[in-house]
């Protein structure tokens, strides 16, 4: 797994969980926050830092435009 998370760059986490655990996170017992101390960072997922340019050029190009109503 590891091999392939650093070959296409993606992030690899690990998930600790009991039986009972998943058991009340499945008949939502418990919420998936209440288990975010469980997740531990195996291999990180690599970020190339795009220029804030480049990033405008791309939604600008793909026609996306961004709203906000308050």
């Amino acid at each position: 797994m590891e091999y392939y998370a650093e070959r296409y760059r993606v992030g690899l986490v690990q998930i600790i969980l009991s039986d009972q655990e998943v058991i009340e996170l499945k008949s939502a017992e418990k919420g998936p926050l209440d288990f975010i101390e469980r997740v531990v960072e195996r291999v990180p997922a690599l970020y190339d830092h795009v220029p804030l340019r480049e990033q405008k050029d791309v939604v600008e190009r793909s026609g996306i435009t961004l709203t906000m109503t308050f």
